[in-house]
């Protein structure tokens, strides 16, 4: 039988109260069926929560009536105001639709609220003078809110009651809350969630860092020995506190707790923020003065020991130590196959600047921080036919093969590098590339004295090129970027020394390129303007600001218009609602370039937020501005908005990838790619595969460069939708009815996929804390615009990073350890590498196999041992730890005696062993395969330094072999973590036997040593002043041919002589010496 609420609605016509109460209870109980009906009735409803005559009681069982109506009518915020009315009647822990939502309704109101009192517009507007809150009423919504929270912590949902509190910047709640957690020994974990979600939680920048101080005050409530001081440093490091840092570090030195300064130290520098760093080594050295021994007692041991863990901590926040281990590890795990980039070369059909572009920076990306130019030194002749921007480039890319590089950058690039004393002994695209290229390697992550020398020379450099547009436009990218923030110099809080120096150099640099900019050159001056964004970058300099502004209205020139429209974007990265009025007037301008600028100084001001003010003007431009430039980088903005948040951007852009506009389509791929980068986001990938078979070229282009960028080290094991990739790239690239636009995205993605010798990511935040990594979000705001000029192509090198977990003792020296991942074989799995290159079957060369005697072979395995720097260690050590279940049958020493098949050739004939490539790398699949528990086990550990990938970081950790044998790591994740290694004495036990078992005598692993570069040949001058390397090396993957043998007569066991056969050995008159290199490209 269905219920009706006919006979209680006859009884709201009564006029007796009693009849009244007897109907709003039975209506209550029958409102979630019947509410159709009683809807009907809804004034009579309201009327009578307002109703003096009837007790509070009987009026707040109205109210809450009149809110369950509305609430099933939809209309949530008039339900609200009836709900507050209910007071008590309305239950908020009750455990129903109608209460969940209007819970949530009132959070989102009071929040709204306390943002505005917060911001200072309380009493303005929206919130009158009387405390109202629209139609609700403050005090009544405050008390719902108390409610909840308090129900938050009977029901022990402490999370939940700390992220309702730090939203609504009710930090005594907060605070509340995290006592609480203390009384259930989860205090760490309460704080841990604090720093991991306010910068979601909390809008404002001035907020943000008033929660930022009152973590740091709840760190240190609990005691010096309970307080985690690497947690404290990283709320401190976001809020520039660096007499709070140097104070905490001074500290833990003293008290001999050198462990956690280092690793701290480390922390710091993954911020990205050398000038920071500096200002604390400032600070901290002063502190560390005073201890200098005053008495003869003995007492000088203690100063001696705290001297050298204080020049340590200052090396590794100087950047010396973490560059040389993160240089150190790209050389040691590189693993690409360079055979792609000679088949790119040979068969990428397009006119040949823009090939040759195409497969340099392809070049240039997948071995960037590697110090592997041999492709460059084996393919002069090629290199020597560049001309005009891509010898520039070609140039450039030594920069990112060798960032990281910083001990021999000036001398690997001194053939190239203009002389300071005015001769031009080269070309000037080559002397502006290597200038280009220093700034690259300086803004890699080197040490910071080098970046000052790098500096100083630049600088020197860019007065003395005098009206040479071309070194100008590479001196002044290489200054800007070798100077990159140091205008926040400012921000010193007043401190003296190192600071007052880099203040005085930000003053020159800034003049020296407003100064270039002044000649009104459109070349020269659109990098000086570039280089004026950089250089204050993040500092919302008002001063420069109006400058840059004044000169781009004033300007006929296009190309500076473009490049002070970005400076201008770039000085107010980060800095939020404070470029509100500069956001408005650029976007308002009547030029296309100015609102271009406008759009990115948007972006940049609120990246990585998701701001939703910011994100409605973006779409509002991309479907109402008349200029197809402006529309497609509003479009591409959205990337940098949603820097942090990539789940959310398919869903935003998703009808945008429909657009009928073929430049709103490509701002939609790349906004994917930027935000999306390395995430694998299956939504992502769909949108992208659906544009990368568009009809028009530049749009397939940005969409394979933006599929690169998010399957970046991905396979098909990991995401499914990868399967293919690298064949679709590849046949695009080598089709020659291709659109040439569409080649160049082809090999540029090939390129990106595999970036870092398949060890380097794109990562726009930090590790560990998710701040914007500011020289990351640089280098992809410039590489957007290799649209305009192909050399910004390089600046992508600044978001890569490398993909390590390296492990290190307080001497800073490689530990022989093991890391694990959690879930076993099939978890690592996912992380290994991809099939990389494969020849097409029934297409590849046949190519006679080259016999090599057994002197040669063993000459070439000890160059190739040489070459890998003891890599082949490792080999042998996993190789022993599966050789149990291994098949027997190896060779005897005889058999290296006889003439032998090169190894090599399987993978030339496109008869690759496995799917994993063949390096000294941590996870070798392919020795796994068919291999029963070892391999399983083997397949686990992960060799230090290892690769580890954003998305595998938080199922790794150290082994537990190595816990158990005294090994304590300070943190876990990856990056570079300090581990701490008990004595002996102190290990807690013996270490298990078993195949895994640490070997004691080998705990350390010596660093790689840094190449030095080679001399450029002399026969080789031409090719090396276009732009190419010195002297031709070899790279390891075949050695020199041995010549062919001189003719002879074979006389056997015959009598007399007899003449050789003239049709050669096989009778087919065919010499047996090996076959030439096919000749390059065009020379036909």
């Amino acid at each position: 039988m269905n219920a009706t609420a006919a006979p209680a609605l006859s009884l709201l016509e009564e006029h007796e109260p009693e009849l009244q109460r007897r109907a709003l209870v039975e209506l209550d109980g029958l409102i979630d069926a019947c509410w159709p009906e009683v809807a009907a009735h809804l004034p009579r409803i309201q009327e009578l929560s307002e109703d003096e005559s009837l007790a509070e009681e009987d009026r707040q069982r109205a109210a809450l009536l009149a809110a369950k109506v509305l609430f099933h009518l939809s209309d949530l915020d008039e339900a609200v105001v009836y709900a507050l009315a209910a007071g008590a009647q309305f239950r908020v822990d009750e455990r129903s639709e109608f209460s969940r939502a209007l819970r949530a309704k009132c959070i989102d109101r009071y929040v709204a609220m306390r943002t505005r009192e917060e911001a200072g517009h309380g009493v303005n507007g929206w919130m009158d003078a009387d405390g109202e809150v629209g139609a609700v009423s403050r005090p009544a919504l405050e008390a719902v809110v108390n409610r909840i929270l308090k129900d938050c912590l009977q029901a022990n949902e402490l999370k939940e009651a700390l992220g309702m509190s730090l939203e609504a910047l009710r930090l005594d709640a907060a605070s509340e809350v995290i006592e609480a957690a203390a009384s259930q020994g989860e205090r760490a974990s309460a704080l841990a969630y604090a720093l991991e979600c306010w910068r979601e939680l909390v809008g404002r920048r001035q907020q943000r860092e008033r929660v930022l101080r009152f973590l740091i005050q709840e760190h240190g409530k609990y005691g010096e020995e309970r307080t985690d001081f690497v947690a404290v440093c990283r709320c401190m490091s976001m809020v520039h506190d660096a007499d709070g840092i140097a104070d905490i570090l001074e500290r833990l030195l003293r008290s001999g707790r050198m462990h956690e300064a280092y690793q701290i130290g480390f922390d710091l520098w993954d911020a990205d923020m050398p000038l920071f760093t500096a200002r604390i080594l400032e600070h901290l050295r002063k502190l560390l003065l005073p201890s200098e021994p005053s008495g003869a007692d003995g007492s000088a041991e203690a100063p001696d020991s705290l001297r050298q863990s204080a020049d340590a901590l200052a090396r590794i926040m100087s950047g010396a130590t973490p560059s040389a281990l993160f240089f150190d590890f790209l050389r040691r795990r590189n693993c690409y196959d360079k055979r792609l980039l000679k088949s790119l070369m040979t068969r990428l059909l397009a006119p040949m600047s823009l090939a040759q572009s195409a497969v340099l920076f392809a070049n240039a990306f997948a071995l960037a921080g590697t110090a592997d130019d041999s492709f460059l030194r084996e393919n002069l002749e090629w290199l020597s036919r560049a001309t005009n921007c891509t010898k520039f480039s070609a140039t450039a890319s030594l920069g990112v093969i060798h960032a990281f590089h910083d001990s021999q950058a000036l001398n690997l690039l001194s053939p190239y590098l203009p002389s300071l004393s005015g001769a031009t002994a080269h070309s000037a695209y080559s002397e502006g590339g290597a200038l280009y290229a220093l700034g690259l390697i300086a803004a890699s992550g080197v040490e910071v004295a080098k970046q000052q020398q790098f500096r100083a020379f630049l600088l020197e450099a860019l007065r003395r090129a005098g009206t040479n547009e071309v070194v100008q436009h590479g001196g002044c990218l290489g200054l800007g970027l070798a100077a990159l923030g140091v205008g926040r110099a400012d921000e010193a809080d007043g401190a003296p020394g190192d600071a007052d120096a880099v203040a005085a150099e930000d003053g020159e640099i800034f003049q020296e390129l407003r100064n270039v900019l002044y000649t009104d050159s459109a070349l020269a001056g659109e990098a000086a303007a570039l280089a004026m964004g950089m250089v204050m970058l993040g500092t919302g300099n008002q001063a420069a600001v109006a400058d840059m502004l004044d000169y781009a209205r004033e300007t006929q020139h296009q190309k500076i218009v473009r490049g002070l429209a970005l400076g201008l974007a770039l000085v107010v990265l980060e800095t939020a609602e404070e470029a509100d009025a500069l956001i408005d007037e650029m976007c308002g301008s009547n030029d296309a370039a100015l609102r271009c600028g406008g759009v990115y100084a948007a972006a940049l001001a609120y990246c990585g937020t998701a701001h939703n003010g910011t994100i409605r003007r973006l779409l509002h431009i991309a479907v109402s501005d008349v200029s197809d430039d402006v529309r497609r980088t509003a479009v591409l903005a959205l990337g940098l908005v949603f820097a942090r948040q990539p789940a959310q951007l398919p869903r935003v852009v998703s009808l945008l990838a429909e657009s009928y506009n073929p430049h709103i389509r490509y701002g939609t791929a790349m906004a994917l790619g930027i935000a999306g980068a390395g995430t694998g986001l299956r939504e992502a990938g769909d949108l992208l595969h659906q544009l990368a078979t568009d009809t028009v070229g530049f749009v397939r282009q940005g969409a394979l460069i933006a599929l690169a960028m998010v399957y970046q080290h991905h396979h098909e094991a990991r995401s499914p939708a990868v399967a293919g990739l690298r064949k679709q790239m590849d046949a695009v690239a080598r089709d020659k009815h291709e659109d040439v636009l569409a080649k160049f995205g082809a090999a540029l993605a090939l390129g990106i996929i595999d970036a870092g010798g398949r060890n380097a990511e794109i990562a726009l935040r930090s590790r560990l804390t998710g701040s914007l990594r500011p020289g990351a979000v640089v280098g992809m705001t410039l590489f957007t615009q290799y649209w305009y000029w192909f050399p910004m192509t390089h600046c992508l090198c600044l978001a890569l990073r490398p993909a390590a977990a390296i492990a290190v003792n307080d001497q800073m020296q490689l530990l022989r350890v093991r890391w694990e991942t959690e879930g076993g074989a099939e978890a690592q799995r996912k992380y290994t590498y991809a099939v990389m290159y494969e020849e097409e079957g029934g297409r590849s060369e046949k190519r006679r196999e080259k016999t090599v005697l057994s002197v040669t072979a063993k000459a070439d395995q000890l160059k190739k041992a040489r070459m890998a720097g003891g890599r082949g260690e490792h080999e042998e050590r996993l190789r022993a730890a599966l050789a149990a279940h291994a098949p027997s049958g190896g060779n005897d020493e005889g058999d290296a005696e006889q003439m032998q098949v090169e190894e090599d050739k399987k993978e030339k004939d496109g008869k690759k062993e496995s799917a994993q490539q063949p390096t000294a790398n941590d996870e070798p699949s392919s020795a796994s395969e068919g291999v029963a528990e070892e391999s399983a086990e083997a397949l686990r550990l992960l060799e230090n330094p290892a690769r580890v990938l954003a998305e595998q970081e938080p199922l790794v950790q150290l082994h537990r072999t190595h816990v158990q044998g005294g090994y304590r790591p300070m943190r876990r994740g990856t990056g570079i973590v300090v581990v701490q290694r008990r004595r002996r004495g102190e290990a807690g036990g013996a270490m298990p036997d078993g195949q895994l078992r640490e070997e004691d005598a080998d705990e350390v692993i010596p660093l790689l040593p840094v190449p030095a570069p080679a001399p450029p040949r002399p026969s080789t001058a031409d090719a090396v002043a276009a732009g190419g390397p010195g002297a031709e090396e070899d790279d390891g993957d075949e050695g020199d041919e041995p010549p062919p043998p001189e003719p002879f007569e074979y006389t056997g066991n015959v009598s007399g002589t007899s003449k050789p056969d003239p049709k050669g050995a096989d009778g087919q008159g065919k010499d047996r010496s090996p076959e030439p290199d096919p000749p390059p490209p065009g020379s036909a």
